[in-house]
């Protein structure tokens, strides 16, 4: 009796599952979803394998109405394919994630949704309704998109920052912000860091796209998340005062070489300072040159940028300060405050020109021309100083003339019998 009643069971449920089978069969060919099958033979195996909650879910999501009605041929192609999706379909979001498709204000927000609707993780996870809500209420196709990549993310939904991350992006003031956003809300070595939650807020609070994007890149950065300085370098970033500012505070917060220097902190807040967005360029370089800072004059060099009267003389001050020539000179310090105090932006530029020549740092004579364009006059008498050759014959030859032409034989035969005895 127990066999008997057992097997007639079994031949009941065959019986209804068929008759089910059938009609999700009949259903299927009038929303014209057998055609995205490669052969019959993938459909059989496809419509065999369903289970009970699938079959409910294909027969009950009006499916026939809402891809007669989509708003486009592409959306209802989309909803088709999302259909038959075995994940979704055996989900209890499946008619809930096919209404938020179908009414989906434009197709990349529909693509959007129809991605989060069919994919495990989110599926599995306790964010997917409130997620495909949000995504279905994105501001922007941006906004949608941005949201999109993070509902599916599998670091994201793992962690704590998932739910206040969406709705950061969903709340985001432009499209930059956004994509910045949803980079760091994926980003693995930025969920697994302390700063996560205040770098996410900096970035969605930031003034401009540009400093946004400063801070998003840093957010990220390996290097500025191991170090003691990622949260004071951000803050510094999120106030600039410029958008050059923020791009030189950033780049500086990422590099290894000033991250493992002393003078980091100090070159932070010199370029943060900074009067002009000159100074802070100038600053900014010198700040991640190898050779200034493993040099002994780095911050007295920095300080004089900082301080320099006129972007001219920033400029110069900056090239003289990473030139490997003049750092390896003696004159190097001489020459930077000879540089910083020019009267004009013409000595300047003669001074700045001068102090990284190589044949001019060989040349005995070094000092004294440095000396002479400082107090020179005249436009020409700047520039006939700084274009001659700096060769020992051809300085000696000048000297003569210039002394010559003053008339003080004395003091040029003192000078050029100096001079002559330094070239033997």
């Amino acid at each position: 009796c127990y066999y008997s009643n057992n097997l007639i069971g079994k031949r009941k449920r065959f019986v209804m599952k068929n008759g089910k089978l059938l009609e999700v069969i009949n259903y299927m060919k009038e929303c014209n979803l057998i055609s995205l099958f490669e052969d019959m033979n993938t459909f059989k195996e496809w419509i065999l394998s369903l289970n009970d909650t699938q079959v409910n879910n294909i027969l009950s999501s009006d499916l026939k109405t809402k891809i007669a009605n989509a708003k486009s041929d592409k959306r209802a192609k989309y909803l088709r394919e999302v259909a038959i999706d075995k994940d979704s379909l055996n989900s209890k979001y499946y008619k809930n994630d096919i209404e938020l498709i179908a009414k989906a204000k434009t197709d990349i927000i529909a693509i959007q949704l129809g991605l989060t609707s069919i994919d495990k993780e989110s599926l599995e996870s306790e964010h997917h309704e409130s997620d495909m809500k949000m995504i279905a209420s994105g501001k922007t196709d941006i906004i949608a998109v941005q949201l999109g990549l993070t509902s599916r993310d599998s670091d994201s939904l793992k962690s704590e920052h998932h739910e206040n991350d969406m709705e950061l992006i969903a709340n985001a003031k432009s499209d930059t912000i956004t994509e910045e956003l949803g980079k760091t809300s994926g980003n693995k070595d930025s969920l697994q860091n302390e700063y996560h939650e205040n770098d996410m807020k900096l970035i969605a609070n930031a003034k401009s796209d540009t400093i946004s994007k400063q801070l998003g890149v840093t957010s990220r950065d390996v290097d500025s998340l191991k170090s003691k300085y990622h949260e004071s370098d951000m803050k510094l970033i999120a106030s600039a005062k410029s958008d050059t500012i923020s791009k030189q505070l950033g780049v500086t917060s990422r590099d290894e070489y000033s991250l493992q220097n002393e003078y980091h902190e100090n070159d932070m807040e010199r370029i943060a300072n900074a009067k002009t967005d000159i100074i802070a360029e100038e600053l900014g370089v010198t700040s991640r040159d190898e050779y200034s800072l493993q040099n002994e004059y780095h911050e007295n060099d920095m300080e004089r940028i900082a301080s320099a009267k006129t972007d001219t003389i920033a400029v110069q001050l900056g090239y003289t300060s990473i030139d490997p020539a003049s750092l390896q000179s003696e004159y190097h310090e001489r020459d930077m405050k000879l540089i910083a105090s020019a009267k004009t932006d013409i000595i300047a530029k003669q001074l700045g020109i001068t102090s990284r020549n190589w044949d001019s740092l060989k040349s005995p004579c070094h000092e004294s021309d440095m000396i002479k364009i400082q107090n020179s006059k005249s436009k020409e008498e700047k520039e006939s100083i700084y274009s001659r050759e700096y060769s020992f014959k051809n300085h000696l030859e000048y000297l003569i003339k210039e002394l010559e032409a003053s008339n003080l034989e004395e003091e040029a035969t003192e000078d050029v019998f100096k001079l002559e005895k330094r070239m033997k």
